[in-house]
This record gives structure tokens, sequence and C-alpha cells, in this order.
């Protein structure tokens, strides 16, 4: 059993036409869902990213392994696009 997320394609993933996600979703009717093998903890700071073209994640997250997430999904994010509440 995994987590449901609802995501736009337009605006959200086709800002990010280089994404796994974005691939997916074109590849898509749209009838059925789309899975993904993800973390789902991470992948809902990723969608923010998607969102907002920037990451808030509390001290518990690692920075590391939102990127890395990030990168297993084709999305280019650097340490200075996610911000570690305190």
């Amino acid at each position: 059993a995994g987590v449901i997320f609802e995501v736009l394609r337009e605006p959200t993933l086709a800002l990010h036409s280089e994404s796994v996600l974005h691939q997916l979703a074109e590849d898509s009717d749209g009838q059925e869902p789309i899975y993904v093998e993800a973390d789902a903890e991470i992948f809902k700071y990723l969608l923010g990213f998607l969102r907002h073209r920037r990451v808030l994640v509390p001290s518990t997250v690692s920075k590391a392994a939102v990127i890395r997430e990030a990168a297993t999904l084709g999305l280019t994010l650097e340490e200075g696009d996610i911000e570690q509440e305190t």
C-alpha cells in the first residue's frame, strides 16, 4: 500500500518537462493512476518544489536525502533550494 498524491499536469508538471513525473504524465491517458517508486515522506516535499521552486523540510529530514530522491525523479535540486525549519 502506498500514499496517493494528486498533482496537476498544468502548470505543476509542465514546468519540469525534464522530470520523470512529467514524462509519466505525458505517457498516460489520465484515466488511471500513475505509480511512482519513491519515498513518500520525501516525495511530498518534492511536490512542494514542483509547485513553488523551493523545498521547506523539517530539521529531521536530510537535505542530502531530498537531493538524492529528486535526482532519482529527474529533478535538478541543489542544497540552496532546500530550507530546513528550525
